[in-house]
């Protein structure tokens, strides 16, 4: 069986995973792609080839990638893909990045189809992401050190204070599931003139406005009236 896209596998994960949350699909995909744009620049400026880099006294780790996963993470990541999509659906790439442990093999959009289905199981994940979904940006910032990099330092936090101003992602206001909109007034254009409304022809008038012989209820109503009042009533 055929890979899926990589499109359709993000797609896949994202509808399986947004069952869960009371949130227009299409908007929770742009505050996704918002969130996952900030968390890859925070760790690596969107590099998907970057290794890491130690800092002075510290040991190199085996994080690579846009997202900075360690070789024990990456793996984690496809299990959670695999438990998302099920291993007849776990394409290849997943399969062969799993034995390597390198994230930074693969390209950045299958990076990040594993940082979104890593993200939606783990724990605590859906309480942050209810609140993200609503426009939060304080929560970006809580995943992302709490649940993703898990041993942030001043430096991590200052970085943060220095890039927070590059996190977007769309307000509460469109997060709310469609509605149908309310129905828009009419336009002028589409209302009757009644100053140019052609008159109903009388069907008891001629066109000039003699009358047809037929008899209307108001004349039978007038001549009833007569009858009565001759026998000394009124109606």
């Amino acid at each position: 069986m055929a890979d899926l896209s990589n499109e359709e596998l993000l797609n896949f994960v994202r509808a399986k995973n947004l069952e869960r949350f009371d949130v227009n699909p299409k908007y929770a995909g742009l505050v996704l792609d918002g969130m996952g744009d900030w968390i890859s620049l925070m760790e690596s400026d969107r590099n998907p080839k970057a290794k890491n880099i130690p800092q002075k006294g510290k040991e190199a780790t085996t994080a690579s990638g846009a997202y900075q996963y360690t070789s024990d993470s990456t793996r984690t990541a496809v299990n959670r893909l695999k438990n998302t999509v099920g291993n007849k659906l776990l394409p290849s790439w997943a399969k062969a990045v799993y034995k390597s442990g390198d994230a930074s093999t693969l390209p950045l959009d299958q990076q990040k189809i594993l940082f979104e289905a890593d993200t939606f199981q783990k724990k605590g994940s859906d309480l942050l992401l209810n609140k993200i979904f609503a426009g939060d940006t304080d929560s970006v910032e809580d995943l992302y050190t709490d649940l993703h990099h898990t041993n942030a330092d001043d430096k991590t936090y200052a970085r943060i204070d220095n890039l927070r101003n590059q996190l977007n992602i769309p307000s509460t206001t469109v997060m709310a599931r469609p509605v149908s909109p309310p129905r828009e007034p009419e336009l002028a254009s589409d209302l009757i003139d009644l100053s140019q409304a052609v008159p109903k022809e009388n069907p008891m008038r001629n066109k000039d406005g003699s009358p047809t012989g037929q008899r209307t209820f108001d004349d039978v109503l007038r001549d009833l009236n007569v009858e009565v009042r001759r026998l000394g009533g009124r109606i």
